[in-house]
């Protein structure tokens, strides 16, 4: 007999995890870290877009990229994808395979 329960779906349908083989913890704070840098890498590439497009009407560059070639918003969004792709690998190592919305941005 599985004492496997059926998973329970977010809201938005982001992503779910059987909470009941948990164990400690760990799943499901990883799960649910993983979803908020989800949400955090959305809103870092919305907001890399308004800052180009202002600086762009006012016709400066950005310093840093001038000088490394990156942006520090480029940075941070190569950061979040990093971090993201080792959740994952985590999360598959636990056993847990996760659905992701189709546009979730951290999906290579």
């Amino acid at each position: 007999m599985s004492n496997k329960s059926t998973p329970s779906t977010e809201p938005a349908g982001e992503i779910w995890v059987d909470e009941t083989h948990v164990g400690n913890g760990r799943l499901a704070q990883t799960a649910s870290t993983r979803r908020y840098a989800s949400r955090v890498l959305t809103a870092l590439l919305q907001e890399r877009e308004l800052l180009e497009a202002r600086m762009a009407a006012v016709g400066t560059r950005d310093p840093m990229k001038r000088i490394t070639g990156h942006s520090a918003m480029e940075n941070a969004i190569s950061s979040t994808k990093e971090m993201i792709a080792a959740m994952d690998r985590m999360l598959a190592q636990m056993g847990r395979r996760l659905p992701v919305q189709a546009g979730d941005p951290g999906r290579p």
